[in-house]
């Protein structure tokens, strides 16, 4: 995913900045899940809501609930 492409990924994730507006993360929801990706486009981790389980990008058990800004 090149981020620096004006295209469609702006219109797909939610961006996810700190307080002086430094892109840290996108997230979207896709496929009954919710996907995290770093600022570099990097795949995080995903939220299962059916099962409320946060796992990274190995598929590893994080947490239950929507634990994925932990992961940044």
């Amino acid at each position: 995913m090149n981020l620096r492409d004006k295209g469609g990924w702006r219109k797909m994730f939610k961006a996810l900045r700190d307080q002086n507006g430094k892109l840290l993360g996108l997230v979207r929801e896709y496929g009954g899940r919710t996907e995290l990706r770093d600022a570099g486009g990097r795949l995080v981790g995903y939220y299962y809501p059916n099962t409320n389980q946060t796992r990274d990008k190995n598929n590893s058990l994080v947490g239950y609930g929507n634990l994925l800004t932990k992961l940044l």
